[in-house]
């Protein structure tokens, strides 16, 4: 279907560009709405928006659109329980399919910052699961290097390999100079 999506893009721009005598196609909204929520499940943002940019006006007054505008609007806010809930709020029974995986994704999103900034989480604190089986089971097939024990979800944190290397302060302040001074011919 995603290739589907894709290949149908340019005829449908062409159609609309010249004065053809075919009607508009009654799919071409939901098609390119499935294409955006296909780049929005593979976490393609910036494709994303490179497609959102070559529909019409007319196009992103659709419905079909605005409902993966507003996916990913909720997705770049951090707001994931309105992601996670837009399943019930589909505008295309074809739509259920792609908010699965995007569920999946908002998953991954959320178990890789949980990660990164904690220690350890209680299982209580599985909003995004609908219950602990369904997290527990999540943590079993995806990240089989946490553990769980005492009704805590332990990460193991990923010690970097390189340390970082502190510059000193007044060197950094006399190469950001020599760098401004650089640019000022320039502009």
């Amino acid at each position: 279907m995603c290739y589907i999506a894709t290949g149908l893009a340019p005829y449908y721009a062409y159609l609309q560009a010249s004065s053809s005598c075919l009607p508009p196609s009654a799919q071409e909204y939901p098609i390119l709405g499935l294409n955006l929520l296909r780049l929005l499940v593979q976490n393609r943002i910036a494709e994303f928006h490179t497609e959102l940019e070559l529909l019409s006006p007319c196009a992103l007054d659709n419905p079909c659109i605005q409902h993966a505008v507003e996916l990913e609007q909720s997705f770049m806010e951090g707001a994931y329980h309105l992601v996670l809930s837009a399943r019930q709020s589909v505008p295309d029974a074809t739509y259920t399919y792609f908010m699965d995986l995007l569920a999946k994704t908002v998953r991954d999103e959320i178990a890789g910052c949980s990660e990164k900034a904690y220690d350890c989480l209680s299982i209580n604190a599985r909003q995004m699961f609908s219950s602990d089986q369904e997290l527990l089971e999540y943590v079993r097939e995806e990240h089989l290097e946490w553990e769980i024990k005492d009704g805590f979800v332990i990460f193991q944190k990923v010690k970097d390999s390189v340390p970082c290397k502190e510059i000193p302060p007044l060197q950094l302040f006399t190469q950001t100079l020599s760098y401004a001074r650089e640019m000022d011919p320039i502009v």
